[in-house]
Parts: structure tokens; C-alpha cells; sequence
């Protein structure tokens, strides 16, 4: 097989050393690279394939046409850094869409994978000195419905919950639709209980301030023993009934949230009105107009610039409009609105195209929003999307579900990091 590249000492100071041992029981990969990536998409391969790596060079197929197309081609840009052990794969069925096929040491593949991870210690990688937020639409939890689960196997796994947060290692953990009632909480408790057993550290969680009928809640859930909080505050005027609790709607809820190397930030959780009509679009915007005067107002009381928004915007688009009006007008409508606040604010791009599976079809509903001011997050810096919707690449798969999708949520959870500084 005649070398197609020679690795300098870039890929040797990348350590991909450990890397390439941790892979070294892949028996197949294929792999798309763009630009730069070139690098360690031929280390993955390297590893995957058992090729020689003698002398810093690699024995490397052509990356493109000399694979013969029997089950399709696995992207594998974010893989290497963001979790361990093997990458959950993703074939191609004759018509396009994607197959889930299991693998080994991914934790949304199975609660034993994930318990195997965590109980050895591995979690997401996480640059050293920076402060984690997360966002996850736990779907009913823990019922996964609107009503009560009526099998065990039905609701949300509740130890595999616990697992996978401790494996995403985030610091705060914005939640929605969280159900509030006795039973309900007592089932978050246990939650909390598992994670803090699985961490070693103290966790706390805040709910909004509706009735237990309300139905889905907003919440809070984060790492007491590392991060601490201002009060509380429910903010009504995100509910675009203009009243905290009306018709089933959301308020938001925030807090300042302060980390232990000096970053303080004002963060807010959403859940704006689902839907495809033209009703339902209107109360969004509703909602987004009043979340610029929320971030103005927390801004000028605070005499602080740095505010996060993180949650579930149901960008979903328009069906029913006179003129077609889909997601990218909605997510571009939002941005506008987003810019000409008194404190000007934007959305942080995500990683892959899709936060979310509905009817085995990928869309993007969550999202991360902070502050221009906000210097602790560079403009470059893109939210992280975890959880089946990386493994699946965002594509329309066939067959049966992932196990995650019906165990824990039809959403997948949204990563960012900021520098744990305070840079005001």
C-alpha cells in the first residue's frame, strides 16, 4: 500500500498517541475529511484499519474512492475529542437514510455502556479552565408523556439520566419540561440522589414557580458544591400570555450564577410555545420580544453585560402560512430580533444541524443565546450537540429507534463553554 501522507510533528503534539490505543479494537472505518482534519482523519484510520505507523508516516488508502460503498461513510470530525472509547455508527441504507448500529462504549447507547464509562471515570472532554452550561428538553419527564407512564419501560430511565449528566460533566444544566408533581419531584430527587452518587459532589435543582397542572416546567440543575446562585427569578412575561403560568405556557427562570474562577453570569431557561401554525409563531415572537427586554433589564440592573439563554425555542417553522416559512426564516427572524435589543444579543451556532428527532426526522429547536457583550465566549465558539443526535449525524434514519430516543428524550442535549474568567 503506498503512503498517501506523511505526518509531521503536528499530529504527535496533537497526542493522538492515546488516541489511536484507545481505537486500536475498531475493526472498520470510514471516514469524510475537510481541510485541515486531514490529519486526524488519517489517524483514526490508521487506527481503525491497523495500518502500519512507522517513523511518523502513515499507510493510508485514497480517503474517498477506494472504499468500496457497502455500507456508507461515518463523519468522524467531533468524535475523537468528545467521547470515548468507539464512536456509535451510523450506515446508509440503499436510499439515503441513515441505520443505527449499536457500539460498544458510547454512553447514549445503552445504560450498561454509559455505567461502564462512568463507573471507570471517563466523561466528556472539557477544556481546562472554563464553566459548562448545558441545555436538555427531557421530554414529560419522567413519564415521557403528557399523562402517566403505564409501563416501567415507557417513562424515562432514571439511572441512565443520572448517568449520562454525570458523563457530560457540565456545571449547569438547564432543563424543560420537567413535570412538578409530588411524584414527579420525588423521581427528580432520586435523580439528583444517583448523579451526586456518581459524582462524588452536591447538586441542587430550581423549578419554576407554576402549579404542579401546569404540566412541563422549566428547571435548573446544577453543581452546588462548585457553582453558587443568586435567587431565583421567574421571569411571567416569557410566557406570551403575558402571565407566568397562563394556558399551559412557560415562564422563564434565571439566576446569576457564579464559578470558581471568577466568571459570574446571568442565566435564563426557556421553553417557548410549540407548534406549526401561524398562531403558534406569533407567540413566539411574543416571547422572543420580551426576552430581549429581559436580558436589557437584567443588563441595566445589574451593571453586569453577561447573560446566557439556553433552552427550547420550538424554531420549527411555519406549515400552515400563507408563505412557506420554515425553520432557517424562523431561526433568521429570531436572530434579527435577537440583534436589535437594547443589549444586543446572538444565537451560538451549533455543531451539527439538529438538536432534536421527530418521526425519525433530525430537526433544530434548542439553542444557546448570549449576550454581544458577553466576552467570556468567543464568537468562533460553536454549542456542542451530545447524545444519539451526533451519533445519527443528523440524518433521517430507518428501523428501529434508539434506545435513547425512547428511554430518555426525543431531544439531545446542547454543550458550551465559557472561559472561567470574568472579562468584564
Amino acid at each position: 500500500m503506498k503512503p498517501l501522507l506523511r505526518a509531521n510533528s503536528a499530529w504527535r503534539r496533537a497526542g493522538l498517541g492515546p488516541t489511536l490505543g484507545r481505537l486500536a479494537n475498531v475493526q472498520r472505518c470510514k471516514v469524510m475529511v475537510q481541510g485541515t482534519a486531514m490529519f486526524f482523519a488519517a489517524a483514526f484510520l490508521a487506527a481503525c484499519q491497523r495500518l502500519p505507523i512507522e517513523q511518523g508516516e502513515l499507510a493510508l488508502p485514497k480517503l474517498v474512492d477506494g472504499f468500496e460503498p457497502d455500507w456508507g461513510v461515518i463523519e468522524v470530525k467531533h468524535m475523537l475529542k468528545r467521547h470515548s472509547g468507539e464512536s456509535s455508527r451510523v450506515s446508509k441504507s440503499p436510499n439515503g437514510q441513515a441505520r443505527v448500529e449499536s457500539q460498544s462504549l458510547n454512553p447514549w447507547t445503552s445504560p450498561d455502556a454509559c455505567e461502564a464509562l462512568v463507573s471507570s471515570g471517563q466523561r466528556l472532554n472539557h477544556a481546562p479552565g472554563k464553566a459548562s452550561f448545558a441545555t436538555w428538553n427531557i421530554r414529560w419527564f419522567p413519564d415521557g408523556i403528557s399523562g402517566l407512564a403505564s409501563t416501567p419501560t415507557q417513562g424515562t430511565d432514571l439511572n441512565w439520566l443520572a448517568c449520562v449528566i454525570a458523563w457530560l460533566d457540565v456545571d449547569v444544566l438547564a432543563l424543560q419540561e420537567v413535570k412538578a408533581d409530588a411524584l414527579s419531584r420525588a423521581k427528580l430527587e432520586s435523580v439528583v440522589a444517583e448523579l451526586q452518587g456518581k459524582t462524588g459532589g452536591s447538586w441542587s435543582v430550581a423549578l419554576d414557580q407554576c402549579p404542579a397542572h401546569n404540566g412541563q416546567h422549566v428547571a435548573f440543575l446544577y453543581a452546588s458544591h462548585k457553582v453558587k446562585t443568586s435567587p431565583f427569578v421567574q421571569y411571567a412575561t416569557l410566557n406570551p400570555r403575558a402571565s407566568a403560568c397562563a394556558d399551559q405556557l412557560r415562564p422563564g427562570l434565571g439566576s446569576t450564577f457564579t464559578f470558581p474562577g471568577g466568571l459570574d453570569i446571568h442565566a435564563i431557561t426557556v421553553h417557548l410555545k410549540s407548534g406549526v401554525t401561524e398562531r403558534d409563531i406569533d407567540l413566539r415572537r411574543r416571547s422572543w420580544a420580551a426576552l430581549t427586554d429581559v436580558i436589557a433589564t437584567e443588563v441595566k440592573e445589574s451593571k453586569d453585560p453577561d447573560v446566557i439563554v439556553l433552552g427550547d425555542f420550538n424554531s420549527m417553522g411555519c406549515h400552515s402560512c400563507e408563505l412557506p416559512y420554515g425553520n432557517q426564516q424562523e431561526l433568521s427572524d429570531l436572530d434579527r430580533q435577537l440583534r436589535i435589543g437594547e443589549s444586543p444579543a446572538r444565537r451560538v451556532g451549533a455543531d451539527i444541524p439538529c438538536s432534536q428527532y421527530f418521526q425519525q426526522q433530525p430537526g433544530l429547536l434548542d439553542h444557546v443565546v448570549v449576550t454581544e457583550a458577553t466576552r467570556e465566549l468567543s464568537p468562533t465558539v460553536r454549542t456542542q450537540v451530545e447524545g444519539y443526535c451526533q451519533s445519527l449525524g443528523c440524518e433521517s434514519f430507518t428501523g428501529r429507534e434508539p434506545l435513547a430516543l425512547r428511554r430518555l428524550s426525543d431531544h439531545c442535549p446542547l454543550v458550551v463553554e465559557l472561559t472561567d474568567r470574568d472579562l468584564d
